[in-house]
């Protein structure tokens, strides 16, 4: 064979080759082609069966920012909260964390407190403070009190002007026995401890009452609140003093309880904090959870019992649910009451939208953040601000959340949120395709 023959062939042959690559490689078949003659190298077994990277455009985020520097109450409080013969709201507010601050005057003074549900709280805590203090210029309360002090044993009297605790809003040295009580039950006990275990009951039971009368929350961090609760309680339980005769003076009606959280107040009212605390252990039990985790959760020093109890409550309520300790564990870094109340709502946002849109599958944390997986397969954000706005901030936190589901077979997000929002930000995030679902009503009102 010439040398021009021989080129021919080879060229000929490479030009075959090189046909049947391009066909196997159309035709899906590389590894059939070259199944002798497979490559050793690791790096090159990676090139060629691992899937190529998706070539997408940088994730571009609006920046056409708003800025919100004052807003109307009116958007926040319903007419009852704005004003009464005790107090008034300034019709302007600041936002600030995206929390509203709201302006207050009473005739207990000013007031900025932070917050929707903290401001509502603290109108009917105005109204309550009035009432109480009406209730010790009564007759009835003087006489009543005169009584108790004759009593022959007056272990909580002694304590009551002790700082209060600032969890149970009960005298400290009231609460150091209250841990007794437990014991006492169900072991022998003196005639003495047998009196203090009945004088700690009677006092707790007639405070818890007169919260749920004045509607306020018992546990409240209000230390002002918590020492005429204290004062009128014990005058009733060991006095006599009849609470309803100091109703009446209770002006404005600031209410906007529903079903929901009228029976969490029967159910604070009812059962005292040791009691709670049993119910959610074993809740927590049932969930799966580690009795260390349990233990540390109940310890807290920055829950309510009321707290526990609707975390807790909203947690069990999604029997379906996996991880829900992973949920406990995040609440347990709150250093602050806020905090503790904020890791509240947003359980109560995974039960509304396990109840209204879809089962939660299971709970997890993505970038910090508590999230959930639902079983219509798509990613539940619950967040408790009072107002959702597009800023940088926000942009940053939307970001960060499509970019931690990137490598998830679900891509679809739903942020349950438990306020309102403006328009920019249901565009910022639907142009990401993040679907805004805003809570209802009842989730507004329950606490």
């Amino acid at each position: 064979m010439t040398d021009t023959s021989k080129n021919i062939s080879r060229r000929f042959f490479s030009l075959t080759i090189f046909g049947l690559f391009c066909s196997s490689l159309l035709a899906g078949n590389v590894e059939l082609l070259f199944a002798q003659k497979l490559p050793s190298s690791p790096n090159l077994w990676e090139g060629l069966y691992q899937p190529l990277p998706k070539i997408t455009k940088p994730l571009e985020v609006s920046a056409d920012y708003e800025s919100l520097s004052e807003i109307q109450t009116r958007q926040f409080l319903a007419d009852s909260f704005m004003a009464s013969k005790l107090h008034r709201v300034s019709s302007r507010a600041q936002l600030n964390e995206r929390f509203v601050q709201f302006q207050i005057k009473s005739k207990f003074g000013s007031h900025t407190p932070l917050g929707v549900r903290h401001t509502q709280n603290l109108i009917r805590e105005i109204h309550a403070m009035h009432a109480l203090l009406n209730m010790k210029e009564s007759k009835s309360f003087v006489s009543a009190a005169e009584k108790a002090a004759l009593a022959p044993f007056n272990f909580v009297k002694n304590l009551l002007e002790d700082p209060v605790d600032t969890i149970t809003g009960i005298p400290k040295g009231v609460v150091r026995y209250m841990d007794r009580v437990g014991e006492m039950a169900t072991g022998s006990r003196s005639e003495e401890e047998d009196a203090i275990a009945k004088e700690l009951i009677g006092f707790s039971s007639a405070k818890r009452k007169l919260a749920f009368q004045l509607d306020i929350d018992v546990y409240s961090p209000n230390k002002a609140l918590q020492q005429e609760l204290n004062r009128v309680a014990w005058a009733s339980y060991s006095g006599g003093f009849i609470i309803g005769e100091g109703l009446s003076s209770l002006t404005g009606g600031a209410s906007n309880r529903n079903k929901e959280s009228t029976q969490i107040n029967e159910i604070i009212r009812d059962y005292p904090p040791e009691d709670l605390r049993s119910i959610n252990r074993k809740r927590l039990l049932q969930m799966d959870m580690d009795e260390d985790i349990i233990k540390e959760f109940l310890r807290h020093p920055h829950y309510t019992p009321r707290q526990e109890i609707i975390l807790v409550s909203a947690l069990y309520s999604m029997p379906g649910t996996a991880d829900r300790s992973v949920f406990i564990r995040e609440s347990m870094k709150a250093n602050n009451f806020s905090q503790a109340y904020l890791n509240q709502k947003r359980a109560q946002l995974l039960r509304q939208y396990s109840q209204d849109h879809s089962p939660i599958n299971r709970i997890a944390v993505l970038n910090g953040r508590v999230v959930a997986q639902a079983d219509n397969s798509r990613w539940v954000i619950p967040i408790a601000w009072d107002l959702l706005t597009w800023d940088k901030e926000t942009a940053e936190m939307a970001k960060a959340i499509i970019q931690a589901i990137q490598e998830s077979s679900n891509k679809e997000i739903d942020l349950m949120l438990g306020g309102k929002f403006t328009q920019r930000a249901k565009d910022g995030f639907e142009a990401l395709g993040i679907k805004i679902l805003p809570a209802s009503e009842i989730y507004r009102q329950a606490e």
